[in-house]
């Protein structure tokens, strides 16, 4: 066993709780494969869930990625104690003299409530500065 691995596995077996530390660190161990091994080959892809059932995942796919514009895809899935819930959108971002500027639609789903609604999205980005605009339209009451 390397030095680091003796040390870590010495750090779990002497916490409080060795099961849950182990755990820990084998959800960490699989996020961090599922982040940038996997996921990442097809977008950007960050995803974080906790042994409580809470947590959120996103994948942003470049549809059409130039050096002045992108495109994209973007799935998303979020829960807490309260609910659980997901969308689905298109995006375009435009690169221009150190701004960023660009628009939005997505598709939001409350799994827990089953509700859903339609958001639009605006958004202009300096190095210091970032400025959002989103409207909702529900579609169930």
């Amino acid at each position: 066993m390397s030095p680091v691995g003796a040390s870590q596995a010495g750090q779990l077996l002497s916490s409080d709780n060795a099961v849950d530390a182990s755990i820990g660190y084998a959800r960490s161990i699989g996020e961090n494969l599922i982040n940038h091994d996997w996921l990442n080959l097809v977008g950007h892809a960050r995803f974080q869930f906790g042994s409580n059932k809470q947590g959120d995942a996103d994948l942003l796919v470049p549809l059409i990625d130039n050096p002045n514009s992108l495109f994209f895809s973007q799935l998303g899935l979020r829960a807490n104690s309260e609910r659980t819930t997901s969308n689905l959108g298109l995006g375009y971002r435009q690169y221009q003299n150190g701004w960023m500027w660009g628009g939005n639609s997505f598709y939001d789903y409350d799994i827990t409530g089953g509700n859903s609604r339609i958001g639009l999205g605006g958004e202009l980005w300096a190095d210091y500065l970032k400025l959002t605009v989103n409207g909702y339209l529900r579609i169930t009451d």
